[in-house]
């Protein structure tokens, strides 16, 4: 299976959808959680609002159209639950690729992104020193 593969089969069994509709890449995919989170704490952060909220919001500050249906489609779920489902999802893509932890770090350019990378990896037991099978 591909990284993306992997990502959508571990959102799927999660019961989330994925918002691997909207990107194609590991990059693309950290820059997705960034604006999703950048856009969570510009409406207050609250711990309890969900991507139903979230999306409402959106509509309305103009995030892109793809991303207010996957957001939608979550609904229930909140934000932070959200994100860090997709933070853990990413890891164990990222297991099977065979890529170093630290090329794999290198295609997020933002520090709370590497920040929940590095928790959701230490959450699951994952070595971080090396590549994905060290």
């Amino acid at each position: 299976m591909s990284f993306t593969d992997d990502f959508s089969s571990c959102m799927d069994s999660r019961g989330l959808p994925t918002p691997s509709q909207v990107f194609d890449s590991v990059s693309d995919a950290l820059e997705f959680l960034h604006q999703l989170h950048d856009t969570w704490e510009s409406a207050g952060g609250d711990e309890e609002m969900t991507l139903a909220a979230l999306a409402a919001l959106g509509a309305a500050t103009g995030i892109d159209e793809g991303v207010l249906a996957i957001l939608g489609a979550a609904g229930a779920a909140t934000v932070s639950v959200y994100l860090s489902s997709c933070f853990v999802c990413l890891v164990t893509a990222w297991t099977s690729t065979g890529t170093s932890w630290s090329d794999f770090l290198a295609s997020a350019d933002d520090s709370w992104v590497k920040d929940q990378l590095t928790v959701a990896a230490n959450d699951q037991g994952v070595d971080t020193s090396g590549t994905a099978d060290a």
